[in-house]
């Protein structure tokens, strides 16, 4: 690890680990003792999640990570009030996120004690995995004082009605610091085994793929370099991958009596992510939403504000019709594109960005001038879709682009260089959720 100048420390990856398990059974409590210090992790990779520095205007904003006696296994602190004081610091925004297993769905007390007063408790419902519980004013209050405070969890009504058991409980914290110093390095893209996987079925000319190498120096390659992964309905086999198939399954594009390229469909995209990465498959997209859909206040919480609370990595499960899911990539800003590289994202830079195997009209271009310069003796149909990126936007209408599809449908993009990115309007969904991929 690199020297830690506080002269640097506000422009790059601040990140402290708690790990642990913790249990609490009736009027037994779950307490995670936190001191609000922090530590700094130079581009390097932890557990495969990532956390990135972001210039917004004049401000400069870091995102930490506080977990159990604010230490690093190296040891390393520094007083986050004392850092809040010296650079004028601001708490923006502070999440709770919980790994809950063996939880019934019940109220959930979390209450945050600072030493020498209590504050107010809020009730909160846990849900079986993963968790997310808005806590800003309790930490912004808890830190600017500088005091250590204990986190609790408890049954709503104090009785013994069953156990929760939580684990991975990790609390992030996103601090605005103003008028950067011109010498201070602006944090960039740290790598990690999940966007490695994801984005390696991207084809090798992409955007986010060429950006993703230089921001993190990884020497990442396509795994099918000239097209991607193509969409298959009812897709799940690596060794199919673009090979030709009649489906097994129909749909509204897809007709048993008609060749198709093979490839993924959403849900078994990401299972092979995972599987690349070493994390267990993820559930049910269906039983994700039924579960876990309260979890994430998402439905309120505004697109520019999503990057404090998710960790590039996740898993986006949504219902627009059809149950779909991808994984957050993190933000344009994330990935090194700026105002001046990509004027037309000049408003979205802090947007989610989302990789996932769905329809894109672009992915069918790209797919049909493949099958063109093939030799193949009866006649295939391209793909309605691929593994592609999109913006998540609130409205269609958002993207500056619209194109029809052969198959009748509109979608909005925005131009990165000479590159579309396809926008997925939220406003189409009627179920959103989020979950984390886990380690066995």
């Amino acid at each position: 690890m690199k020297g830690m100048g506080w002269k640097a420390l506000p422009a790059l990856l601040l990140i402290l680990w708690a790990l642990g398990c913790a249990v609490a059974r009736g009027e037994q409590i779950c307490v995670f003792r936190v001191r609000p210090e922090v530590t700094r992790v130079d581009r390097e990779r932890a557990d495969g999640l990532v956390f990135l520095g972001r210039r917004q205007g004049k401000q400069q904003t870091a995102q930490l990570s506080l977990g159990l006696e604010g230490r690093s296994p190296e040891g390393n602190t520094w007083p986050l009030a004392e850092l809040i004081r010296q650079r004028q610091g601001t708490v923006t925004g502070a999440w709770w996120r919980l790994e809950g297993t063996e939880i019934e769905a019940k109220g959930a007390r979390f209450l945050l004690w600072p030493e020498g007063g209590r504050m107010a408790s809020t009730v909160r419902t846990a849900f079986p995995g993963w968790n997310l519980w808005e806590i800003t004013d309790y930490m912004r209050a808890a830190l600017m004082e500088g005091e250590a405070f204990s986190l609790r969890v408890q049954t709503a009504d104090g009785e013994d009605t069953g156990s929760f058991v939580f684990q991975g409980s990790r609390i992030y914290v996103t601090v605005a610091f103003p008028s950067p110093q011109p010498d201070l390095e602006e944090s960039r893209a740290a790598d990690s085994r999940l966007l490695d996987a994801a984005l390696s079925a991207l084809p090798a000319d992409h955007w986010a793929l060429r950006q993703y190498r230089e921001e993190t120096g990884s020497l990442l390659q396509a795994r099918w370099p000239e097209t991607g992964v193509p969409y298959y309905f009812g897709g799940h086999s690596e060794e199919k991958v673009m090979h030709r198939f009649f489906p097994l399954q129909e749909s509204r594009y897809y007709r048993s009596d008609r060749l198709y390229l093979c490839g993924f469909d959403c849900g078994s995209y990401l299972h092979w992510v995972e599987e690349q990465a070493g994390c267990l498959p993820h559930p049910d997209l269906s039983d994700i939403l039924q579960q876990r859909g309260k979890a994430f206040p998402m439905a309120s919480l505004a697109l520019r504000v999503w990057h404090q609370a998710l960790v590039p990595g996740d898993l986006i499960v949504m219902n627009h019709g059809s149950y779909h899911v991808g994984m957050y990539l993190g933000t344009p800003r994330m990935f090194g594109l700026t105002a001046e590289s990509a004027p037309e994202l000049a408003d979205w830079l802090d947007a989610p960005l989302l990789i996932h195997c769905g329809e894109d009209p672009f992915c069918y271009d790209r797919f049909s001038e493949y099958i063109a310069a093939q030799d193949y003796r009866m006649t295939t149909s391209p793909p309605d879709g691929g593994v592609t990126v999109s913006l998540l936007v609130p409205r269609l209408t958002d993207a500056p682009h619209v194109r029809q599809a052969p198959w009748g449908r509109e979608y909005g993009y925005f131009l990165v260089g000479e590159q579309p990115l396809t926008v997925l309007p939220l406003a189409d969904c009627t179920e959103l959720a989020w979950t984390r991929p886990v380690e066995p």
